[in-house]
């Protein structure tokens, strides 16, 4: 899907799927904070410590060439979408100190 799509949080141990094309603008409705990055595939996923993911399919077909990444809108600032593509590789882990089910790696400070 292109143009403008609200990322809303899963309830606890669901899954909600996106499609994203080229060029989408991607606006965060919950805190960024609150879950682990990760790379399935092509796709972006944002697993909550609740269970619940958030899976953005196709995401990183929007990279390379002449495509059109993704623009992100998190709490009303413009974010480069590379950025997550990166901290997702790395399986970034915001809060490192709490329990979660997947391993990940802690790339900023608390």
């Amino acid at each position: 899907m292109t143009g403008r799509m609200t990322l809303v949080r899963p309830g606890a141990g669901q899954n909600a799927i996106l499609s994203v094309g080229p060029a989408a603008r991607l606006e965060f409705a919950f805190d960024r904070h609150d879950a682990v990055l990760s790379k399935d595939g092509q796709s972006l996923v944002f697993t909550f410590y609740d269970g619940g993911k958030l899976i953005l399919e196709g995401f990183y077909d929007n990279f390379g060439g002449n495509a059109q990444p993704p623009t992100i809108t998190v709490q009303g600032n413009e974010m480069e979408s590379w950025i997550f593509a990166v901290l997702a590789k790395r399986g970034y882990n915001p809060r490192p100190h709490r329990a979660h089910p997947c391993p990940a790696v802690s790339l900023w400070p608390k």
